[in-house]
């Protein structure tokens, strides 16, 4: 077991060719060129060009909500005609980041999760109107 102990001092290891790894006194942790010591967006882990890994596992926090308020009593979908002039004025789903804004902050994955599941939920509820009105259709002829 290797135990690194440091006292007041960002730590680095260096190639030469800039910072490869470094991790902070505030428990941060790069990978990556030189960084210039910024904290690309204060988050304790920044690995430059990706991450590959076989798992990975996201906590919601209760703040952030989940999409299970789409199968509420109250809660009205957007008619047809609607979610249609929503995406011909915006080129995108309602309740869903456009592409530039995405490009621009990057995006949460829990959040992005709980956006795709309630578009999910959204069309389930559209299917099951569907399958109703066809089942009264048939049962009328």
């Amino acid at each position: 077991m290797i135990e690194i102990i440091l006292f007041g001092v960002d730590s680095r290891i260096n190639s030469g060719t800039g910072d490869k790894f470094r991790f902070s006194n505030a428990g941060e942790l790069f990978i990556g060129r030189d960084l210039n010591g910024s904290n690309p967006g204060g988050y304790k882990l920044y690995v430059e060009d990706g991450i590959r890994t076989e798992k990975v596992r996201v906590d919601i926090a209760a703040s952030n909500g989940w999409a299970d308020f789409v199968f509420e009593d109250d809660y009205q979908l957007m008619t047809i005609e609607e979610l249609e002039a929503y995406i011909t004025e915006h080129k995108h789903l309602p309740n869903v980041p456009f592409e530039a804004e995405v490009a621009e902050d990057g995006m949460d994955l829990a959040e992005m999760n709980a956006i795709l599941l309630r578009q999910i939920e959204e069309l389930t509820l559209r299917v099951i109107e569907m399958q109703k009105e066809l089942n009264n259709i048939k049962s009328s002829k």
